[in-house]
Parts: structure tokens; sequence; C-alpha cells
């Protein structure tokens, strides 16, 4: 299951990264597919939401900060809520990241250095490949910009995220498979 579940972030990835906001349905579909698969959907979906809304949060005040810039989406059709100046697929992003947090990567609740090498070089990454592929713009030199990132991203996992994984850990548990 763990390994469907990276599969399907992956694809959600790469699907929102290539096509936006066209990419949305099939986005929807592959959630609805994790969500029916887990044993407790609804403590599930909690975990997702708190996740996903930090994530969204933080990029929106990266964008404010003019860290990352979507202001190319504008001109083509991609639905932007204002409040946020995110694109809609980044947010649909967010989510199917959250939808692995108990899945895929569920190490990362257990070990520390891990939480440190993901904020500092696998998420700055992330975002790298999505500049690499003309998905976000960096407003800054790539250098500054990665900088910010990481220092952004290794507090987060340093001390956020597991803040959020205690916080909903009372009602989440791991997932039971009902296919098996």
């Amino acid at each position: 299951m763990k390994l469907i579940n990276a599969i399907a972030f992956y694809i959600i990835w790469f699907g929102c990264i290539a096509y936006g906001d066209n990419f949305l349905p099939y986005v929807v579909l592959l959630l609805a597919l994790h969500f029916y698969f887990i044993e407790q959907p609804k403590t599930e979906l909690y975990l997702v939401f708190v996740i996903a809304l930090a994530g969204i949060f933080i990029d929106s005040l990266l964008t404010s900060f003019n860290v990352l810039n979507f202001e190319f989406f504008k001109s083509e059709s991609q639905f932007r809520l204002p409040f946020l100046n995110l694109p809609l697929w980044l947010m649909a992003l967010w989510f199917a990241f959250a939808a692995t947090v108990n899945h895929s990567l569920a190490f990362l609740k257990q070990y520390f250095w891990l939480r440190i090498f993901t904020g500092l070089i696998a998420i700055p990454l992330s975002y790298f490949a999505g500049y690499q592929l003309d998905a976000v713009q960096f407003s800054f030199s790539v250098l500054i910009t990665l900088c910010v990132l990481s220092f952004t991203w290794v507090v987060f996992m340093a001390l956020v995220f597991p803040y959020l994984i205690t916080a909903t850990s009372n009602s989440v548990h791991q997932p039971i498979n009902k296919v098996e």
C-alpha cells in the first residue's frame, strides 16, 4: 500500500506540474481512491486537511513575500483564490502530499534527521524541479530562493510537522488496507 501511495503522489505531482488545473479531476479521483482504501477515512481526512492547510499557508506566505511567483498563470485558464494567490493545482498538490504522511512518508514521524534532510534538501529540490519544468518562477536567484526554501522547510519539518502529527495522532491511526 505504501508503494501505491507513493506512486499515486508522483502521478499527481507530475500531472499538476505538466497540466495545471486541467489535471484536477484526476487528483480528486486518486484522493477519493485513497480515502476509499483507508480503514478510518474521517480521521485520515483530518490529518490530510491539517497538513495540507499548513503547506498552503506556507506557500501563500512565500508567494506574498515574492519568493515564489505564479503570476504567469494569470494569463492562462488557471483558477486562483485571490486571498491565497496560489494556483488551485498547487493547493491540490498539498492535499496529495498530505495523503502520504501516514503512509509512504510515515517514516518521517520517527526519524528527526530524516525530517531535517527532507526540509533542507528534498522539499526545495521539488520546488527546483517545478522551476525547471516552468510550473513556478523564482523572483530571486535560484541559490537565494533555494536557501530561503531550505530554511523555511527545515524549520517546518523540525518544529511544526511533529506538532501537527502529535496534535492529530489522537484520532489518526495507521491505515489498514481493505483489499487484503
